[in-house]
């Protein structure tokens, strides 16, 4: 699935609205869409692209679902750059 960029509406408020309507309709994500925050933390992880399977994520990561994962990339973005600088 192609980002959808529309003029001045932020990538992560197009993804909460996704994830809002998709929720409506009693649909879950089924990858963790990396979109700013989320790409930031993936990327200190040592991941790329537009998208992540849960199995692409550490151990630690598995038992939540795709949903969760992205919140949670998201929330501690700078606390899992400050981890893994320090693990070099």
């Amino acid at each position: 699935m192609k980002a959808i960029r529309i003029k001045g509406i932020a990538e992560t408020t197009c993804y909460d609205i996704a994830h809002r309507i998709g929720a409506r309709l009693g649909l879950e994500p089924e990858y963790v869409y990396l979109h700013a925050g989320t790409r930031e933390a993936a990327r200190d992880l040592g991941r790329r692209g537009d998208k992540l399977s849960i199995s692409e994520l550490r151990i630690e990561f598995r038992k939540l679902s795709p949903a969760e994962a992205e919140d949670c990339l998201c929330r501690y973005k700078d606390d899992i750059r400050r981890i893994t600088s320090r693990l070099g």
